[in-house]
């Protein structure tokens, strides 16, 4: 029977050590391997291939395999075959037991995938050095596969619980702005009213602003971000974006000026007006009132770069690094009520980029802030795919 073809150590506790499994024909061969490393390590032995398949099936914890080669029935390398086959046990680092003189078998083993091999007679030294090596490489492996796989599990329940809690908020959301607009046509002659309906709005809005930065967070880390690219009028987009926020910036008093805006880019026409709309939102929130915010476009050399300048306060030097960063959060604060998620400049940047376009921003001596976005003017290799990843 298997166990009693099988031998590990006794032990009256958990014992952490690592874990070695000797198989070879040979008893006094599995004796003499014991005594030499039962104390660093723990030992379990076998005395041919498939009792050692058999024990591994049940003992996925084995560190390191000294395989001999030459064994009745299945040998080593057909041993070593199998393990290399079954994904359980194709990572276990194998040491070949091999002869003197049985140099082909040894690189037969390697080119299977042994990890290293000892002869016989055995010095005691080179076993152990031989061994010690395996088992820190083995455990390395190991800890850095439990840290993709927690990676990855940590990074699927955030992207989970985005999306669920921002679908679901955008419902109940939806029916109260609703709500919000029927009551401010009834209250419209109450100015105490009235002043309370903007406050709702201005949460209403927040609200809306973090669910769909959470969501194109969702999309973007998803990498299945559709992109349809065309040539599209900077112009159209613009002006599209500013009508957008003309109420924004009325209740600030800030002019927008729009200069030279009349270049085409290649570009995906959704996607540009995020991008626009997150630099005039951010624009018109760090400016004061009674300001203005210019826009323009200028011709690059094959692109074409996109300028949103205001006269707020700027980003001061030491935090300029952390500036288009996933929650990048700076120590200038909106200039009214507005609020901020930190992640509007960071999906700047990373559909900027997914569209093989550049940004960044300057910040004028006399003060205020530049942020640009550079896009080809026609399409390139990189700009045909649909799908971003």
């Amino acid at each position: 029977m298997v166990s009693s073809m099988l031998k590990e150590e006794p032990a009256t506790f958990k014992d952490i050590r690592p874990h070695i499994f000797v198989v070879d024909d040979d008893p006094d061969n599995c004796n003499l391997l014991t005594q030499i490393i039962k104390r660093e390590y723990r030992v379990s032995t076998a005395q041919n291939g498939l009792d050692a398949l058999t024990f591994l099936k049940d003992n996925p914890d084995v560190d390191t395999i000294l395989l001999d080669i030459m064994m009745p029935n299945m040998n080593g390398l057909q041993t070593l075959q199998r393990l290399r086959d079954n994904p359980e046990t194709s990572n276990i680092p194998v040491i070949l037991i091999s002869a003197l003189n049985n140099n082909d078998d040894v690189v037969a083993g390697l080119d299977i995938g042994a990890k290293d091999y000892i002869t016989k007679p055995f010095d005691r030294r080179v076993l152990l050095a031989r061994i010690r090596t395996q088992v820190e490489l083995k455990q390395l492996t190991d800890a850095q596969a439990d840290a993709i796989v927690k990676l990855k599990t940590s990074q699927a329940l955030r992207d989970n619980l985005f999306s669920v809690v921002s679908h679901d908020l955008k419902n109940p959301l939806a029916n109260i702005r609703m709500v919000e607009y029927v009551l401010r046509e009834q209250v419209e002659a109450d100015t105490t009213t009235m002043q309370m309906m903007d406050a709702v709005k201005l949460s209403l809005d927040t609200m809306q602003q973090v669910i769909d930065d959470f969501l194109d967070v969702v999309t973007l880390q998803s990498g299945k971000l559709k992109l349809n690219y065309k040539l599209k009028s900077t112009e159209a987009t613009i002006c599209s974006v500013v009508l957008q926020y003309n109420m924004n910036a009325k209740n600030k008093n800030i002019d927008v000026d729009l200069k030279k805006i009349d270049d085409t880019v290649w570009v995906d026409e959704h996607k540009l007006q995020q991008i626009l709309s997150n630099l005039l939102s951010n624009a018109l929130k760090y400016s004061p009132n009674d300001s203005t915010i210019a826009i323009w476009t200028e011709q690059l050399d094959g692109i074409v770069r996109i300028n949103v300048a205001d006269e707020g306060p700027g980003v001061p030097i030491e935090e300029q690094h952390k500036l288009f960063t996933e929650f990048g959060k700076l120590s200038p604060r909106p200039t009214g009520d507005e609020s901020s998620t930190g992640l509007g400049l960071w999906i700047v940047k990373t559909v900027t980029e997914l569209m093989n376009g550049r940004v960044g921003a300057d910040f004028p001596k006399d003060g205020g802030s530049i942020f640009w976005v550079e896009f080809p003017t026609k399409p390139d290799d990189k700009s045909h795919s649909t799908t971003a990843s």
